[in-house]
C-alpha cells in the first residue's frame, strides 16, 4: 500500500546512546545559538528525542509491537488510533501529552496551523537521515547497496501526524535555530518533555518487571502535568492560536481527533530491538 511518508533514521552512536544524549541535552536546555560544530549534534539529539517519544506512544497503548527485522531495523507505523485502543484515560493522557510537544514546535516553526503535506518535507515525504546529517533521498531498507551503520528505525505513515514527525525530522535545524535557541518557553517545554521521557522509561521498566500495566504514581503524574503546563506557556509565547488536538479526551467512540482540528496523531508499532536498547539497557 502506498504511503504518504517514510522516514528512515539511524545514529552512529547507537539508538540507545543517542536517546540518552538527547534527553540529557533537553534537560540541560543546551541549545547554543550561532554556527558551531555542535549544531549537528543538536540536530541528532532532537531526532533521538522524537524517536524516544514515539516509542513511548506505542508503549502506553495496546497495539502489539512488530517483530524486529534480521538486521535489527525497527519499523514504526503511524496510524490513527481510537479511544478503544487504550485501557485507560490515564494512558491516553500520556500519549496526547507526548504528541502535543512536537505539534506545538511544528506550528511555531511554520507559523501556521495548516497540516503538513508530503511536499513540505524532504523527498516529498520520503527520506532518510543519519544522526544530525541532512535528509537525503530515500533508500528503502533492503535496497542493493544500502546498509544501516547501526540499528535504525523506519517511520511510515499516511496520517497528518506522520507529517508532523517528518517535518521535525527534516526541518530540525530550523526548529532548533528559530525556537529552541531563541524562545525560552519552547526550551522549557522540551526540558520538561525530556524529564518525562526519563520518568516514563522507569515506569515502563517497572511494568516489564511486573508483567502488567501499572497506574502512574503521584510523582509521575506531576511530571506529566509539568509538561502540559509548559506546553500551554509555549503556545502562549508563539502568539498563534493552537487548537486542541484532543477536544474530547473521554470520547469513547470513533477517532479521538475531531475533524475540526485537522490534525491526526500517531500510534507506533516498534520493533523489539529499540524496546530493548531503550528500556532494558543496564539490566
Amino acid at each position: 500500500m502506498p504511503t504518504d511518508y517514510l522516514w528512515q533514521h539511524s545514529d552512529p552512536r547507537g539508538m540507545s546512546a543517542a536517546i540518552e544524549a538527547g534527553i540529557a541535552r533537553g534537560v540541560a536546555r543546551s541549545w547554543p545559538s550561532g554556527a558551531s560544530v555542535e549544531h549537528d549534534a543538536m540536530k541528532a539529539d532532537v531526532r533521538a528525542l522524537l524517536v524516544a517519544s514515539f516509542y513511548m506512544v506505542d508503549a502506553f497503548s495496546t497495539l502489539p509491537a512488530q517483530p524486529g527485522d534480521a538486521d535489527g531495523t525497527g519499523n514504526l507505523i503511524i496510524g490513527d488510533r481510537t479511544r478503544a485502543q487504550f485501557r485507560s484515560d490515564e494512558r491516553l493522557d500520556v500519549v496526547r501529552t507526548l504528541l502535543e510537544t512536537w505539534r506545538t514546535l511544528v506550528v511555531a516553526d511554520r507559523k501556521s496551523n495548516a497540516p503538513v503535506t508530503p511536499s513540505d518535507v524532504a523527498g516529498a515525504g520520503e527520506f532518510s537521515t543519519v544522526g544530525g546529517g541532512a535528509a537525503v533521498p530515500l533508500h528503502p531498507i533492503g535496497e542493493a547497496g544500502f546498509g544501516w551503520p547501526v540499528a535504525a528505525v523506519a517511520i511510515v505513515g499516511v496520517t497528518v501526524q506522520a507529517g508532523v514527525v517528518c517535518y521535525i525530522a527534516d526541518k530540525v535545524a530550523s526548529v532548533i535555530d528559530n525556537q529552541l535557541t531563541r524562545r525560552e518557553a519552547t526550551r522549557q517545554m522540551v526540558a520538561t518533555h525530556s524529564v518525562v521521557l526519563q520518568v516514563l522509561s522507569g515506569h515502563r521498566a517497572a511494568e516489564e518487571t511486573a508483567g502488567t500495566e501499572l497506574p502512574l504514581t503521584d510523582a509521575e503524574k506531576a511530571a506529566l502535568k509539568a509538561v502540559q503546563n509548559a506546553q500551554v506557556q509555549a503556545q502562549k509565547s508563539i502568539k498563534l492560536e493552537v487548537p486542541s488536538l484532543f477536544p474530547n479526551l473521554k470520547d469513547k467512540g470513533g477517532k479521538i481527533i475531531e475533524a475540526a482540528s485537522n490534525l491526526g496523531w500517531g500510534a507506533l508499532a516498534i520493533a523489539g530491538l529499540l524496546a530493548y536498547v531503550f528500556l532494558q539497557k543496564g539490566k
